[in-house]
């Protein structure tokens, strides 16, 4: 376990007993402490556990629930839920028997990770929670920031640029000698190009630069994740050119950034502009109305995308599946409208 990170299990058993003999088991012969558990006996007390706990990185769900009747038992609901919820956290069910394991698991499809007796549990934490340990170190991995920092630490040749060479131009300067004082051998040896084979390439996403993107992808549950070293105003402008074309129609926000009005100038789009909300109330502006942007969606029914700020630099958050439904239903089966939000950057597409 890092030594930064607080880990969480969440154990969910309406049957006191049962929670207090795992628990107890777990604390015993484990390396985890009580505090590094955390125990639920009903679905609300499950949810707001879950919701509020973001240290929670494995639950321990009991299937059966105590052997309630079947058609009462909330565990399938609050698995789906959490899965929901937070889809990247590992749920292991506890059953009664190997055999309640298998036809639960034909059941559930695999909305669960794995399951467990709870008689496993209690005779052999050690084993099972190494087990869950290995699934969240795999987590928790950096392809890309693990393999940079070896390459800085285990080579010393630098023949590529920039040409200082690890900062030895700077060091053996009577001139320059101050910079690397300053800033640290460190900076300087870190100091690298796209032209390190060993990493992989941004240009066309090759090595360690791919398992980064890839596991980047999966956290925020993209198809693609593409790294740029270029700033956020370039990736904008990056994004935007690759949708539209000289004559394409773009429907923007007023208040985006410059870097937008920049990529349709350069993109040669005709824009239409929505305008600007300003709140008497609160004294600042607001994302466009929602009847403003169907209003431009029905004068420029050829639009190849809606360009919006959310959230504002004020803090104001638009609706954004507002947004994507109503580009959805304007759009036609061969002509679909994006929508491009900035400020968190991300892109959606409809």
């Amino acid at each position: 376990m890092g030594k930064n990170h607080t880990f969480h299990i969440l154990i969910i058993d309406n049957e006191e007993n049962e929670l207090s003999q795992i628990e107890s088991a777990i604390v015993r012969n484990s390396s985890l402490k009580k505090e590094n558990l955390k125990t639920a006996k009903n679905l609300e007390e499950a949810q707001r556990c879950y919701e509020e706990d973001p240290d929670i990185q494995a639950v321990f769900l009991d299937w059966e629930l105590n052997n309630v009747p079947k058609e009462k038992n909330l565990a399938p609901e609050l698995l789906k839920w959490m899965k929901q919820f937070r889809p990247h956290i590992p749920v292991y069910l506890l059953t009664a028997s190997t055999e309640n394991g298998v036809e639960i698991a034909n059941e559930v499809g695999d909305l669960y990770d794995d399951y467990f007796t709870k008689e496993e549990l209690k005779r052999e934490p050690q084993d099972i929670l190494g087990r869950i340990m290995n699934v969240f170190d795999m987590r928790k991995e950096t392809p890309f920031w693990s393999a940079f920092k070896k390459y800085v630490d285990d080579f010393s040749d630098s023949w590529h640029t920039p040409g200082h060479s690890r900062g030895a131009s700077f060091r053996d300067s009577d001139y320059l000698k101050e910079f690397y004082e300053y800033w640290g051998e460190k900076t300087f040896a870190a100091d690298l190009s796209v032209s390190v084979e060993y990493l992989g390439s941004l240009l066309d996403s090759t090595g360690f630069v791919k398992a980064a993107e890839k596991k980047a992808a999966k956290t925020f549950g993209t198809k693609h994740t593409f790294f740029s070293t270029n700033g956020s105003s370039t990736s904008n402008k990056i994004m935007l050119q690759s949708i539209i074309k000289p004559g394409d129609k773009a429907i923007v926000d007023r208040n985006c950034h410059k870097s937008i009005h920049y990529a349709c100038i350069q993109a040669g789009a005709e824009v239409a502009y929505l305008k600007s909300e300003y709140s008497v109330e609160l004294g600042i502006f607001a994302p466009p109305a929602l009847l403003e942007i169907e209003k431009k969606l029905q004068e420029n029914e050829d639009t190849k995308v809606i360009v919006l700020t959310g959230c504002t630099y004020d803090g104001l958050l638009i609706d954004v599946r507002q947004v994507i439904a109503l580009a959805k239903k304007y759009s036609k089966p061969n002509h679909k409208i994006k929508v491009f939000g900035i400020i968190p950057y991300i892109i959606v597409s409809v």
